[in-house]
């Protein structure tokens, strides 16, 4: 045997003891396109049916809770009332009899409440089993604000000024009644609310208040003349002017004490303190 045969032996030899690697080109059998979809939409579906039955046993408790006689309101209790009566908060609040505490809307029920025109702000609470507990603010009124002279219209204000209802026959009238506000201008109404205010602080104001409080008296504001009193007991008409409303009413004070030393009871129909070096009166027409 030549060499050539022999060498070509052993090559065939050793090709034949070689190791195949395996061909990584060659892909791996197509998966369904339904196969991977089912994949991808089973756990939503699980998903899904969970929060459905969830949501079905939220729905089922919720109307066993708010449908169950154990929560009924069985007690109102109401707080902060001192002018209104509690039968009329319950008209206000208008529940109905065996009604659920938990169904009930509290925000409803507190905008019952702060419709009446003599409640400034409430709030309401539930206390389980069943308890309804309520508690106002009622308005405080400082005076009656009537645009006219002839005090046909006037509306209730408070002490800033805020107007909340318009005075009818059946509200109280020992308050100052303040006439010629409110003004059109904001601004002006507000400036002229506050010397009001001041002047109304200062007549009824201590050691010897010259209005009484809880009694009716009228406070005229004109934007050409001032402040001024109508209709007192002291004169038929006082003059204040716009300022220095402090050192006007102490001069008041000297001049009823003068003539009540004096004994002078003749009626004043004017007394002017609009002037800060005078004091003008002007007696009464026989």
């Amino acid at each position: 045997m030549s060499v050539k045969t022999r060498r070509a032996e052993g090559i065939s030899g050793k090709k034949g003891h070689k190791k195949t690697k395996p061909n990584r080109r060659v892909k791996d059998p197509a998966v369904s396109p339904l196969r991977l979809g089912t994949k991808k939409i089973f756990p939503w579906v699980w998903r899904s049916a969970a929060l459905l039955v969830l949501s079905l046993v939220m729905i089922f408790i919720h109307d066993t809770l708010t449908q169950s006689a154990f929560f009924e309101i069985r007690d109102i209790r109401i707080k902060g009332n001192e002018g209104i009566e509690q039968a009329a908060i319950l008209e206000q609040i208008a529940i109905p009899e065996n009604s659920n505490l938990l169904s009930l809307n509290l925000r409803l029920v507190r905008l019952r409440l702060e419709s009446h025109p003599w409640i400034h702000r409430a709030a309401v609470n539930r206390k389980l089993p069943g308890s309804l507990e309520i508690e106002i603010r009622e308005e405080e009124p400082f005076a009656m604000l009537s645009p006219t002279p002839d005090r046909r219209t006037a509306f209730w204000a408070d002490s800033t000024g805020r107007i909340f209802k318009e005075v009818t026959e059946e509200d109280p009238k020992n308050y100052p009644a303040i006439m010629g506000l409110p003004l059109a201008d904001t601004k002006e109404n507000a400036l002229w609310f506050g010397r009001a205010k001041s002047l109304l602080s200062l007549l009824q104001g201590p050691p010897h208040p010259l209005l009484e409080k809880d009694t009716t008296f009228f406070l005229w504001v004109d934007p050409d003349m001032g402040l001024g009193l109508a209709d007192t007991e002291m004169a038929s008409q006082i003059f204040f002017g716009f300022s220095d409303y402090a050192a006007k009413t102490r001069r008041l004070r000297i001049l009823l004490q003068y003539r009540k030393v004096q004994d002078q009871t003749e009626s004043m129909d004017t007394i002017d303190l609009v002037r800060p070096d005078r004091v003008v009166v002007i007696p009464a027409a026989a």
